[in-house]
């Protein structure tokens, strides 16, 4: 591991105030009438859904020992989608969470952040069913049934969905989300705007107005420099980091209840550059690449887990050079962590870089 530069410890102390804590909720709802969208799901009754979709399925159960509501899915020529509707109804789960972190960091004194795309717009990444999901049934455009017992998909997209049978969803999404930040060391959640995504990796930006001054960090396109085995060191707040909670006494009389919040203390991460992974160029047709895992750079994801997305990555220097966003192998317990180079990031400024 490269040791130049400054130390992790003195990247901490001289960065961590710029590491930023976001919370998160989001729920997918329908365009025109703002209702929630929901994933359909049927009684486990191949009468009752061939009453439904008017179809004979036959009869009995759709799925044999299988839970009393079945998840309906279809499939597409671009994999398999959940069954969508706009009415709510017992069977029916919504689209969307109602609470999740994920991590930042300030680029400008008077308040930009950048972090993830799919922390400030998860309807646009791959959607996470919650766990134990039960198992469901596969349908194909005609409504034939395809399968049963299938696990919902690990890929499915939100924004990219498209209706492919007449008994799916037709309308349009939108989306509705709050997200609030929090800096190291405060106990006071600050409301913040999503300002826009990157169509190009899993970057977005969001901005916080506060009177006074904020702590930035300092970024560094390393795309020519950055080598095999430099050292990196990554700051944020993963989900397996124990939480510090602090009580907030009231001192309104009209809500006397006592309050308690998370106080943000960011975990620090050492490692180094295992790959450094690209696509060729588009205009070289000669010499054609692609990655698997597109522009990305690739180290141990040491204590990188959920909740470390959009925490940033630095080089030895203290510059910020990448977005941490993804992280593999959690089960089998060497994880593996993959940053979006800082390029992306500074894609969203107008002269492509931060003005102040």
């Amino acid at each position: 591991m490269d040791q130049s530069g400054i130390s992790a410890a003195e990247i901490s102390d001289k960065s961590g105030k710029a590491v930023v804590f976001l919370q998160l909720s989001w729920r997918l709802i329908n365009k025109d009438t703002k209702a929630q969208i929901y994933h359909q799901f049927y009684p486990n009754s191949l009468e009752v859904l061939s009453k439904d979709l008017k179809k004979d399925f036959g009869k009995g159960p759709i799925i044999p020992n299988g839970g009393n509501a079945i998840p309906i899915y279809f499939r597409t020529e671009r994999g398999i989608e959940p069954m969508l509707t706009d009415k709510q109804n017992d069977l029916s789960e919504p689209i969307g969470y109602g609470s999740g972190t994920c991590s930042g960091f300030i680029v400008t004194t008077d308040g930009f952040i950048l972090t993830n795309k799919h922390c400030t717009s998860p309807w646009k990444s791959e959607y996470g069913f919650p766990q134990n999901y039960p198992k469901g049934i596969l349908l194909s455009p005609d409504l034939q049934i395809l399968g049963a017992g299938v696990d919902p998909p690990d890929d499915w997209i939100p924004d990219n969905h498209k209706p492919s049978s007449r008994a799916q969803y037709q309308g349009e999404f939108d989306a509705t989300q709050k997200i609030t930040v929090m800096l190291p060391g405060s106990d006071t959640p600050i409301e913040a705007t999503k300002i826009q995504d990157s169509p190009r990796h899993d970057v977005g930006m969001l901005k916080i107005s506060v009177p006074g001054t904020l702590p930035k960090v300092e970024l560094y396109d390393a795309g020519d420099t950055l080598k095999k085995g430099d050292g990196l060191v990554i700051l944020g707040y993963p989900g397996s980091a124990p939480r510090v909670y602090a009580p907030i006494a009231s001192q309104n009389p009209k809500d006397m209840e006592m309050k308690y919040t998370e106080i943000p203390d960011p975990t620090v991460s050492v490692t180094s550059v295992g790959n450094i992974l690209k696509n060729s160029d588009p205009n070289d047709l000669n010499n054609v690449r692609r990655s698997g895992a597109g522009d990305s750079i690739r180290y141990p994801g040491s204590l990188t887990y959920g909740g470390n997305s959009g925490g940033p990555v630095f080089d030895m220097q203290g510059r910020v050079i990448g977005l941490h966003y993804l992280g593999s192998g959690v089960a089998a317990g060497n994880l593996v962590g993959y940053a979006v180079p800082i390029k992306y990031g500074l894609q969203l400024f107008p002269g492509g870089a931060p003005g102040n």
